[in-house]
């Protein structure tokens, strides 16, 4: 068993429905399939995404309105990377895949037995780099947009409606209730950190140290900031509790948090694990303090 894919709506009468494989297929239509679609727009019939060895593909069943991998037609089987999005009428899916399955499971082990990073002596430096880690720190004074340059990943209405939902979460204190008292959630001295290091991020990010308790993570206000706007404002929050156990907790964020290609609200974390956040893939590393 090699991959794990999850085939999640983003855009369409049926946004959030998600399905999750790791073996055969998983057909999309209007009148049978595993995702089934309302959509007016898609065929009995449409697609399908194959698992097939190490790899995931795309075939489309001769639709009526056809089958597109971002703004390419898809006339034979394609194979799919993490990420991609594919849309059928008038609804995008969102293709997680994770790789070599197995591994993550070995992972799955008490937090006293997951491998551990030794903390570098004061004597050494750090190797150079066009990139650099991102320390949590107090909120920068920064512009409200990302630069030039940055990925949208929608346009029109529906970004002005994800950034019109961000901007209200933050006037009610029930969005994200484990932030009222972190001191309660996240009791105990910290024993260990979280790094996450990059497998996909915005240009000059190669990893993220979380420091201390509690570090929230996405677009503004908050301890570490991304330029990529599938991010909601107050994205996701990587927490220790205990001292000893870290988990990450999606703060009700308009796209998900996804761990091992699984969308979560509040999940433990393991050495190995990835954590996909908008369009950015990080992995996780427990290192000891």
């Amino acid at each position: 068993m090699g991959v794990k894919v999850a085939i999640t709506v983003i855009d369409g009468p049926e946004k959030g429905k998600s399905v999750e494989f790791d073996e055969g297929k998983v057909l999309v239509g209007r009148s049978r399939g595993e995702i089934r679609l309302s959509d007016k727009k898609i065929s009995g019939q449409h697609c399908q995404f194959v698992i097939d060895g190490e790899s995931v593909y795309l075939e489309d069943l001769r639709s009526t309105n056809g089958t597109f991998l971002g703004s390419q037609k898809v006339a034979e089987r394609i194979e799919l990377n993490n990420l991609d999005v594919v849309t059928v009428g008038l609804s995008r899916l969102s293709v997680s895949i994770v790789e070599q399955l197995s591994d993550f499971k070995k992972a799955n082990t008490p937090i006293s037995e997951v491998e551990t990073i030794a903390k570098p002596s004061a004597q050494e430096s750090p190797a150079k780099s066009k990139t650099t880690p991102i320390e949590a720190a107090p909120r920068p004074v920064d512009t409200d947009l990302p630069p030039e340059g940055a990925e949208y990943r929608d346009t029109g209405i529906q970004r002005i409606d994800n950034l019109i939902n961000d901007e209200m979460s933050a006037f009610s204190k029930w969005d994200h209730p484990a932030m009222g008292d972190t001191n309660e959630a996240t009791g105990g001295i910290p024993k260990i950190q979280v790094v996450l290091v990059a497998r996909k991020a915005p240009e000059g990010v190669s990893q993220v140290n979380c420091v201390g308790k509690l570090t929230t993570i996405g677009r503004k206000d908050v301890d570490v900031r991304l330029n990529d706007l599938d991010l909601s404002r107050k994205h996701a929050a990587i927490e220790i509790v205990g001292g000893t156990k870290a988990f990450v907790r999606d703060l009700a964020s308009t796209n998900g948090t996804f761990v091992n290609g699984s969308k979560i609200s509040y999940q433990e974390l393991k050495a190995g694990d990835l954590i996909q956040i908008g369009q950015s893939v990080f992995k996780v590393q427990i290192v000891s303090v």
